[in-house]
This record gives C-alpha cells, structure tokens and sequence, in this order.
C-alpha cells in the first residue's frame, strides 16, 4: 500500500464520520430522545424489578481430609530403598 493509498482511504473514513455526524446534529432531537428513553428504561427497570439474592450452605466436615506432611521420619513406617539405591 502506498501512501497516497492511505491518504486516500484516511480521507474517506473521515468523510463518513463527518457525515454521520453531520445527521446525528442535525436530527440531535431524536438522538437525545433515544439517549433519554434508553436511560429512563434501565432505570426503571433497576428499581421495579425484584433484586437477585444468593443463597449458599457451606458444607465441612470435622477432622483433617490431608494427612500432616513433616520433614522428619515418622515412627513405625518403613521407608522403601530401590534396590538399584542399595549400596552392596
């Protein structure tokens, strides 16, 4: 793309957005009724409308679910060597 291109293509969005404002100032009652209908009818809706309510049970059990992780040896339990670890 050349730079002439992109002038030319520049130049034709700012033609539309020109245009499209041009309309909007020219029929500015409409789209200020618009804006104030849009807005009156989210705001009826926000206070007639019942409110949303949670409900939620918290469901726990009494004890430990993971066992206790300790960096020391516990009594009783026999660790397992690989017998490729042995030493001979």
């Amino acid at each position: 793309m050349t730079t002439q291109d992109g002038l030319a293509i520049r130049a034709t969005i700012l033609t539309h957005l020109r245009e499209l404002a041009a309309i909007c100032f020219r029929q500015s009652r409409f789209v200020l009724a618009g804006f104030v209908v849009v807005f009156a009818a989210t705001l009826l809706y926000g206070v007639f409308l019942p409110r949303y309510e949670a409900h939620f049970k918290v469901l726990l059990r009494h004890g430990r679910s993971d066992p206790v992780v300790s960096s020391q040896p516990c009594p009783g339990r026999i660790s397992h060597v690989p017998p490729s670890a042995k030493k001979s």
